[in-house]
């Protein structure tokens, strides 16, 4: 998709989104239940996002999702962001005990940014997400090369 937004003169959102304590749920109500949750904030992802927008577990608690910028500006981006956000740290029963966890957002725009690759893209958002756990969790940042 990076590829073809590049080719096409198109822009494109890349979300970078870490689960907020997670590791809390695996360690204290074991991973067949941090299993369940991922199904759960997996559900979250498909009932939120659009047909167009691709997500994808890359490993442990952390996706992606790439988006096409067709009709989207930075406010709608922050907008759609935030709703995941609220929507994961709502509270859900895991093996009968009132679970609730958070989520970070890191994104990085295609091509606002300087870029030379997808990595480059991964990158960017990554180094967003960070920044986002840094000032507290449960936020979301874009990244941007002066901050």
């Amino acid at each position: 998709m990076a590829e073809t937004a590049k080719l096409e003169g198109h822009k494109l959102a890349f979300f970078y989104i870490d689960l907020d304590r997670f590791k809390q749920v695996n360690d204290t109500l074991g991973h067949q239940a941090g299993d369940l949750l991922l199904k759960h904030v997996a559900e979250v992802f498909r009932k939120e996002l659009t047909e167009n927008a691709f997500i994808s577990r890359i490993g442990g608690d952390e996706f992606i999702l790439l988006l096409p910028l067709t009709e989207h500006s930075k406010k709608d981006l922050q907008a759609l962001a935030q709703n995941l956000i609220e929507k994961i740290n709502v509270p859900i029963m895991l093996k009968g005990k009132l679970t609730q966890i958070g989520c970070s957002i890191g994104i990085s725009i295609f091509p606002d940014n300087e870029f030379n690759d997808f990595h480059t893209l991964i990158s960017y958002a990554d180094q967003a997400l960070y920044a986002s756990k840094e000032a507290g969790k449960n936020r979301v940042t874009f990244y941007s090369k002066f901050d």
